[in-house]
Order: structure tokens, then sequence, then C-alpha cells
């Protein structure tokens, strides 16, 4: 039979062997205000990442775009004086032909607006997206340039509150996005530096008296994230406002002494084509969200975890999670005292136990092949050294 005293007495031999790695009371509180510390800086940096969130500003990148087509921009033609009529428009097209629409009757509605100083009377030019330029490069059908031939009535009237000769002004817009018809477009600060850029713009583009006017225009687009967003704030995909505007650059030529063409009564000409097929597009971006802010966290925990394993070491995994402690039958697995001066007998008693109950565990959910004949050798090797050590030792009566 096994001695009582025997786990007894390997404890004290165990303990007398280790008791210089346990712990002082000391050193226990230098390790406990270590983790103090590093819970204070965790929470320190989470709570800077989160005001760093709630007053984040987007940055912006830039990428470029090849397009193949472009649409027709809305074009806005105006003048502060009455008498302004479009004599026709020219569409050329790719394959060198034209095509000519008097009075630009297809494309310019009736009704005239007003738009401000000097913009007192616009016609508007729409084509709807039904007509686009088409890369010169590239093997598509499509338009080169739109040409407008337009009349000033009375040239005098024109010039009488102006240091120049009579001219008229231009300005080109995006189909999708328009402002200065649409006020309601207008939804954010970018929105509203854009309008300011195309009024600013307005002004860059006349038409003179006698001269022929060449705008190239190439399209920009700047995607500024919506304001209620919440997908932006955790990190998914942003909901963004899409601003197309468009710039532009001007030459002017004077009419020669017989110009070759054009309608009777024409004061001036200009025409509109593409400058370029590579649309710039800019959009915003937030550099703080709440996935970033979990990543950063775990990062900066886990770097001061490693430190504090390799200072202070590391306990033991607990081999059991909350699944097993819910939804799996398993015995309740406590940790013995680090101290053998704690019932150190009942310890590795209940040690024992755990091991039985996990064998147990083990072999209702595992198929261990070589598990029950181990177990049985075992048996039958305590049984034998009993029986023998009974035969050296007879009980007498």
């Amino acid at each position: 039979m096994i001695n009582p005293n025997y786990f007894h007495e390997r404890c004290k031999e165990y303990y007398e062997e280790h008791k210089k790695y346990y712990e002082t009371h000391r050193f226990f509180g230098v390790r406990l205000s270590v983790n103090i510390i590093g819970l204070i800086l965790v929470l320190a940096y989470l709570i800077y990442l989160l005001i760093a969130l709630t007053t984040d500003k987007p940055i912006t990148k830039t990428e470029y775009i090849f397009m193949n087509e472009l649409d027709i921009p809305d074009i806005s033609i105006c003048s502060p004086f009455q008498g302004l009529n479009i004599l026709r428009c020219d569409f050329k097209w790719s394959d060198l032909k034209v095509s000519n629409f008097e009075n630009c009757s297809n494309y310019i509605a009736p009704e005239v607006k007003n738009f401000g100083d000097r913009r007192d009377f616009c016609r508007i030019f729409k084509a709807n997206k039904t007509v686009k330029y088409t890369d010169p490069e590239k093997e598509l059908y499509g338009l080169r340039k739109v040409g407008f031939y337009f009349q000033i009535t009375n040239l005098t009237d024109a010039e009488e509150a102006s240091l120049g000769i009579a001219s008229i002004t231009i300005q080109l817009t995006s189909p999708d996005f328009n402002p200065l018809i649409y006020p309601g477009q207008d939804i954010n600060n970018m929105d509203k530096a854009i309008k300011s850029h195309l009024l600013l713009q307005w002004n860059f583009i006349p038409a003179m008296a006698g001269y022929a006017t060449v705008v190239r225009f190439r399209t920009r687009s700047y995607k500024s994230i919506l304001p209620v967003n919440i997908g932006t704030f955790i990190g998914w995909e942003s909901s963004y406002n899409h601003a197309s505007f468009i710039e532009s650059e001007v030459s002017q030529f004077p009419f020669n002494q017989n110009p070759f063409n054009i309608p009777n009564g024409t004061t001036g000409y200009f025409s509109v084509s593409a400058g370029s097929f590579i649309q710039e597009q800019t959009i915003e971006q937030r550099t703080i969200t709440i996935l970033s802010i979990i990543s950063s966290v775990g990062g900066f925990y886990g770097a001061m975890m490693y430190i504090y394993s390799r200072l202070y070491g590391n306990s033991p995994l607990r081999p059991w999670g909350i699944i097993h402690k819910y939804f799996v039958s398993t015995s309740k697995i406590n940790r013995c005292d680090n101290s053998c001066e704690k019932k150190q007998c009942e310890c590795i008693e209940q040690k024992l136990s755990e091991f039985n109950n996990f064998k147990n565990f083990i072999s209702n959910y595992w198929i261990i092949p070589n598990w029950d004949h181990n177990s049985r050798l075992l048996e039958s090797r305590q049984n034998s050294d009993e029986q023998n050590l009974d035969k050296q030792n007879p009980i007498e009566i």
C-alpha cells in the first residue's frame, strides 16, 4: 500500500529545491504595480485614439483615370445685354464630317436665364449625355469639337458700358454637377468651393466680336465623404458625394478678311473640344476608424505583453474556455497554489483526481486506442507490486 506520508515528504523536498523561485511579497507588489501601469497606458492610448477619431479630418489621395469617352459639358452662354443670338452650331466628328444645326435649336432651350452681374441674359446648351467626345487614339466614332456662331444685334449698346470690344462669357459645367443652376447640389464646403471656382472661371472665358475663341477643357472630380456616414467611422467602404467640374484653356484668333463658311450676320465664333482624356480624381479618406483603433490598441497591448512576459514570465494558459464551461460537461479545474506550505498533499491529490477526470473526458470525446491498454498494464503492475510486498512482509495473526 502507498505510504500516506509519501506525498507530504515529496512535497517538502520539492519546496526546498525550488523555494528560491517563489515570489516574495515585495516582488509581488512590484509585479502588480507594473501590471497596473501597463493597464493605465493601454487605456490612455485607447482614449487618445478615440479623441483623435472624433476630431479626425480626412486626407486626400489623387488618382488618374484614363477615359475613352467624355460627355459634352453643359455650356452657359451669357451676356449683359439683350440681342444675343446663336446662329448655328457645328458638330465635327471623328471622320471629319460636320453636322450643322441652325440656331442650335436641338440643344439650346428658348428660355433665357439670369445668373447675376454681367450674366443677365443666358442661354443653356445641353446635350444630356447623348453625344460624347472620343479619344482620337482609340478606334471609336465620336465627336471632335462643337462650334458656335453667335450674333450681337447691337454692338453699340454692347460696348456702351465696357472698356473693350463687345463680348460674351462662356461657362462649362459637368452634366452631373452644376451648382450654378441647381444650388441644392452644394451640400458641403468642397462643393461650395467648386461653385466659387466656377463663378471665377466664368469671367475668364470671353468670346469677342471679330474673334474665333478656342476652348479646350479637361475634367476633374472630387469625392467627398458624406457628413453622416457610420460605415466610414467603423472602417467600411465610404459613401461619397461626387462633384465633377471642368477646367478650361482658352485661345483667341482674329477673323481674317474673308471667314470661311460662316452664317450671315456672324459677330463671333467659339468652339469647345476635349483637351485631355485623363481625368484627375481626388478622394477623401479617413485616417482613423474604429477598426484601425482596434488594430492599434491590439498591437500596443501585444507589444507590452511580450515585454512583460520576457521580464516576469507568463502564466500557463487555461485548457478550457467559456464554451467548455457552459456547453461542455467537464469538471472544474482549480489551479493549485504555488506555495507548498498550504496543503500540498491535498493539492497533489486534487491534481490526480483532475487528471482522472480529464482522462475520462478524453475517452468520451476522442478515441485513443492505447489508452485503456496502457491503463490496464499500469494497474496490473501496481497489483503485482502489492502482492510481492505482501509476500515479503506477511501479516502475523
